[in-house]
C-alpha cells in the first residue's frame, strides 16, 4: 500500500507541473493589458509602461515563469496588483463559504443519494425505481443556476422561509448558518447526488447478477443483508470512483451558485479577478484549486484500493 501510495504522488508531480505551466501562459498571452486596467482610461502611455515595469510583465515570458513559479515553491502566491493584498489571505478570507458549502453538499449528497440508488436497484423496474431515476434525470439536466433562482423565489421570496442571500459564519450560530447553506447546498446537492444515485443504481444492479449474490441468498440471508453486506461492499469500487470525479464537478458547480445565492466565497473572488484581470490571484486560485482536485484524486484511488487491493498492483 505504501508503495502504491509514493507511486500515485509520484505520478501528479508532472501534472502539477503541466498545470501551472498552462495556467501561466493562458493569462500571459490572454488580449488585454493589467497595467493598462490599473493605469485607466485616460493614462498615457509612459505611465502605463511604468507599472508595467513596476510589475514585472515587461520582462521576457521565460524569466516571469520562474520568478513566479520560485515564489510559489517558497509559499508566496503574490500579491493583488488590484487590493495589493497577499494572494494567500485572499484565498484564506473567502475560503470558508466555499468550504462549508462543497462539505454540506457532499454529506448532503452521500446521506440520500446512496440509499436512493440502493433502494432503485432493490425495487428494480418498479415505481420506486421510476421515481428515483426520474428525479436524477431532472437534478443531472436542469442548470444548477436556474434550480438557485426557483428555490430563491419559492423558499425565499414567496415563502419567506429562508434568506434569500448571503453567508453567515458557523461562530454566528448553527441556526443562522444553516439557514443561509440550505439553498445553495440543496441546489448543489440535486446535481451531484443525481449522479451518485444512478451510479450506486447501475453498480448494485451489475452485482446483483454474480455467483455470490445467489449463493448468499440460497443461504436464506434476509434481502437487506444481501444488499449492504455483500453488493454493496463490492459495488463500492464504482460509487468511490465517481464521487471522487463528481467532487471536481462540485467545485466549479460552487463557484456557479456562490454568484446565485450572492456568497463571499473562492467564486465571487475569481470573478472580480477575471474582471479585474489580477493576474497573481487567478494564477493563485487556479493552481490552489488544481491542486485540490489532483489531491481528491489521489484519496480516491486510495480509498479504491483499500476497496479492491487488485489496484494496488
Amino acid at each position: 500500500m505504501l508503495r502504491f501510495l509514493i507511486k500515485r504522488l509520484i505520478a501528479t508531480l508532472p501534472v502539477v507541473v503541466g498545470v501551472a505551466i498552462v495556467v501561466f501562459l493562458i493569462l500571459r498571452l490572454a488580449p488585454g493589458d493589467p497595467a493598462a486596467v490599473l493605469a485607466g482610461g485616460t493614462a498615457t502611455p509612459e505611465t502605463v509602461a511604468e507599472i508595467r515595469q513596476k510589475l514585472g510583465l515587461d520582462a521576457p515570458l521565460l524569466t516571469q515563469f520562474f520568478t513566479w513559479a520560485g515564489l510559489v515553491l517558497h509559499g508566496n502566491l503574490g500579491t493583488s496588483i488590484i487590493t495589493h493584498q497577499p494572494v494567500w489571505n485572499l484565498i484564506l478570507q473567502r475560503a470558508e463559504p466555499t468550504l462549508s458549502l462543497g462539505a454540506t453538499t457532499f454529506v448532503v449528497s452521500i446521506v440520500f443519494a446512496v440509499p436512493l440508488g440502493v433502494l432503485a436497484a432493490w425495487y428494480h423496474q418498479t415505481w420506486v425505481d421510476r421515481v428515483v431515476m426520474i428525479i436524477s434525470v431532472l437534478g443531472f439536466s436542469i442548470p444548477a443556476f436556474v434550480v438557485g433562482y426557483l428555490l430563491v423565489y419559492l423558499f425565499a421570496i414567496d415563502l419567506k422561509w429562508l434568506p434569500v442571500q448571503g453567508f453567515a459564519n458557523i461562530s454566528r450560530g448553527i441556526g443562522p448558518f444553516i439557514s443561509y447553506i440550505t439553498l445553495p447546498t440543496i441546489t448543489l446537492s440535486l446535481f451531484y447526488g443525481a449522479l451518485i444515485a444512478r451510479i450506486t443504481r447501475a453498480s448494485i444492479l451489475e452485482v446483483l447478477g454474480e455467483d455470490y449474490i445467489r449463493t448468499a441468498r440460497a443461504k436464506g440471508l434476509r434481502e437487506s443483508t444481501v444488499m449492504t453486506r455483500h453488493a454493496l461492499r463490492v459495488a463500492a469500487g464504482p460509487i468511490i470512483s465517481i464521487v471522487g470525479i463528481g467532487l471536481a464537478m462540485l467545485i466549479s458547480g460552487a463557484l456557479i451558485t456562490e454568484s446565485v445565492f450572492n456568497l463571499p466565497g473562492l467564486g465571487r473572488l475569481t470573478v472580480d479577478a477575471v474582471m479585474s484581470r489580477d493576474y497573481p490571484v487567478i494564477q493563485g486560485l487556479i493552481l490552489v484549486l488544481s491542486l485540490v482536485y489532483i489531491l481528491i484524486n489521489v484519496l480516491v484511488d486510495i480509498a479504491y484500493a483499500v476497496v479492491d487491493p487488485r489496484i494496488r498492483y
